[in-house]
């Protein structure tokens, strides 16, 4: 009997009640619940019509969940993926790769390897302007003004510690100092 319990401290729960005589049902059936928290995702790359990059070595499950919980919440925000491999298998021994999942959740995405599909994500026509979009109202590159709309995607303040490695940071610097 007490070898269905997980703890001492169930065994000694159900001693307890078994003892005064009070009937109970041990861990009887599942009951569904939705986990609600505020979180907050920062993409990878946002091109200039709107395209969210996400760029994935590994998809894990909370990866997929947060995506999904995006998708639902802002329907109108087109995240695709950069996968380094997108036949991995989701779980050890599955046969759903990420791939996979991306197609059966319609999530457009491609191999790292297969760069050339981003720049024609690129190219895209720029999509109707449409509540939440990413625009962060921001200048572009030739100085003109974007404009302004309510961005879902607020702009992140940089970090006490950056947490890219200080090589690829003194890489970017140098290349900052040497095409001015």
């Amino acid at each position: 009997m007490t070898n269905r319990y997980r703890s001492g401290s169930e065994i000694k729960t159900a001693d307890f009640l078994e003892n005064l005589k009070i009937p109970f049902e041990f861990e009887p059936h599942y009951i569904n619940y939705t986990w609600l928290e505020d979180k907050k995702y920062l993409p990878d790359f946002i091109l200039p019509n709107g395209i969210i990059i996400e760029v994935k070595g590994r998809f894990t499950r909370q990866d997929r969940k947060k995506h999904l919980f995006i998708r639902n919440q802002y329907p109108y925000i087109d995240i695709r993926f950069v996968f380094d491999n997108p036949r991995s298998k989701l779980n050890k021994g599955g046969k759903s790769s990420y791939g996979d999942w991306c197609e059966k959740n319609k999530f457009i995405y491609c191999s790292l390897s297969d760069l050339k599909a981003v720049e024609e994500w690129a190219n895209e026509r720029k999509k109707q302007k449409s509540r939440g979009s990413v625009s962060t109202g921001s200048s572009t590159s030739s100085g003109r003004k974007v404009s302004s709309r309510e961005s879902v995607v607020s702009k992140r303040s940089p970090p006490s510690s950056s947490r890219r490695n200080k090589t690829s940071s003194r890489k970017r610097t140098a290349r900052r100092r040497t095409s001015s």
